[in-house]
């Protein structure tokens, strides 16, 4: 940058924030993530502004692509930043992008958590210059940007990547380099390192990646291996569809290792068919909720296979049909949301990490295409519907088979005290007989009050029941105790935890 700056090439400028739009090479063509923005516009308040922490570069916009580019960037994220007129966008940002973003954000008033710096739930630029007034002139007049003509990139297009990777790990106010980035960055090179030749070098892509010094460099192997076989292909279309979702969804900030990439990049053995949809349902629950190697590891098992065949079919069907309605793509923002929360409850189902669940994936399915009804207002056909509706039946009657028939269900719970001391438990047990549906029970007010019949004695955070056989069980923290019950005859055994 010195050198171009005293050749005269770049010259400084400040620029208002709603002008300077998101260089599509920014962060290896990830872009911006809203969450990260929000997050780092809280920083700043907290921290206080400083001009000298900001290295701000950006580029002239030469193409209504960068322009299309960025709409589709800022539609993607639910209304977290701010939407741009495609006119305005006149240059485009390699390093500080987020701090940019933060400014637009306060400029454009959009809703934030951190009621501190709102008035009514959006940002106030107002109530922050009250806080920081050098913020709020940040805000108002914008950035100092060292500008490099459309020409340079034009001439250079390597210099961009070159430039962002700087940016990215200079120190400055700014967020580091993430996972999903440097898989981008490793797809890029590939790209890059491809056109010399067919055979490409991994040591000089890995040596190209690592430059920068990201702080993910162990799982670098197993990236790599993940966006040879499973990213799409050369465009890969599966990546930057995850990349949109968890974008859209989460902050960047979430680390893997290398153990996780590691089981996504291994093949399946015995199968031509290795789910790629339902590999890039798992990133998703790994980086927007929760997923060990271990519970990866599960899709290496054969006993699984038809399973997760099952739910990858259902991921490619719903995309297709989805592309089969008029002006319609998966691609589109408005479809990321949901096939993204379809691929997750559909991968966490599968491998029996969703806990209790309504139904299974046909279930899964048909909510998918309910969903899909809402947005597009055509009467979507379902192929799952009855699939759907014998799950919740099946699923309904085992319930029902595991609880108390002689109550309805309605009006059964009520507000579970926690003990004081801590631990979890709750403080009165007889919430919890009540919930089971017991009946004839009274609550003594001393240990040594007696019951008869069919009653149930509670103390507190211990249970006694009192039958007619004379047998008597008395527990604590956990109440695991017999019930007689004289009209049926039976015995029904019952458990609290």
């Amino acid at each position: 940058m010195t050198l171009l700056q005293e050749a005269g090439v770049v010259v400084e400028m400040r620029l208002k924030p709603q002008i300077v739009g998101v260089h599509p090479s920014n962060r290896d063509g990830y872009g911006v993530n809203p969450h990260d923005v929000h997050a780092l516009l809280a920083d700043i308040v907290d921290v206080g502004w400083s001009y000298q922490e900001v290295k701000a570069i950006c580029v002239e916009v030469a193409s209504d692509e960068v322009r299309e580019w960025n709409a589709a960037l800022m539609a993607g994220t639910n209304g977290m930043l701010p939407s741009f007129e495609k006119a305005a966008v006149r240059f485009a940002s390699l390093s500080a992008s987020h701090t940019n973003q933060a400014l637009r954000c306060v400029l454009a008033r959009v809703a934030h958590r951190d009621e501190c710096l709102c008035v009514d739930g959006c940002l106030s630029l107002e109530k922050i210059g009250s806080k920081d007034p050098l913020f709020q002139d940040a805000c108002t007049l914008g950035l100092t940007w060292a500008v490099l003509p459309a020409t340079l990139l034009q001439e250079f297009p390597n210099l961009a990547t070159i430039l962002q990777a700087a940016g990215n790990c200079s120190g400055q106010v700014a967020r580091g380099e993430h996972e999903l980035q440097v898989v981008r960055r490793l797809h890029n090179l590939w790209r890059e390192e491809a056109k010399k030749g067919p055979k490409v070098d991994f040591v000089e892509v890995k040596r190209k990646a690592l430059r920068s010094k990201p702080p993910c460099a162990a799982a670098v192997p197993w990236m790599y291996a993940f966006i040879l076989k499973f990213s799409g292909g050369k465009d890969a279309d599966l990546l930057i569809e995850s990349e949109s979702f968890v974008r859209s969804t989460t902050t960047s900030t979430k680390s893997l290792g290398s153990d996780l990439y590691e089981v996504l990049s291994t093949d399946i053995k015995g199968t031509v068919n290795q789910f790629v949809r339902f590999r890039h349902a798992l990133l998703k629950v790994a980086y927007v909720g929760s997923l060990t190697a271990g519970d990866a590891k599960k899709i290496l098992g054969k006993e699984m296979t038809a399973r997760i065949r099952a739910a990858d079919d259902i991921m490619v069907e719903t995309r297709q049909l989805v592309n089969s309605l008029p002006g319609c793509s998966h691609c589109d923002v408005r479809f990321v949301a949901v096939l993204g929360a379809l691929d997750m409850d559909l991968a966490t189902t599968t491998l029996g990490l969703a806990g209790k669940k309504k139904g299974g994936i046909a279930s899964i399915a048909h909510e998918c295409i309910i969903q899909l009804r809402l947005i597009t207002g055509v009467e979507i056909a379902s192929k799952f519907e009855a699939a759907a509706l014998n799950e919740a039946s099946v699923a309904s009657q085992a319930f029902a088979s595991t609880r108390d028939l002689r109550k309805p269900m309605s009006g059964e719970l009520a507000m579970r005290e926690i003990n004081s001391s801590g631990g979890g438990l709750v403080a009165d047990a007889s919430v919890l007989i009540k919930e089971m549906g017991f009946w004839g029970w009274h609550d003594s007010g001393s240990e040594g009050r007696q019951g008869s019949g069919d009653d149930c004695v509670v103390h507190s955070r211990q249970c006694r029941i009192d039958g007619p056989s004379g047998r008597r069980r008395q527990t604590s923290e956990c109440v695991s105790f017999f019930v007689f019950d004289e009209a049926a005859e039976h015995r029904q055994d019952r458990k609290v935890s």
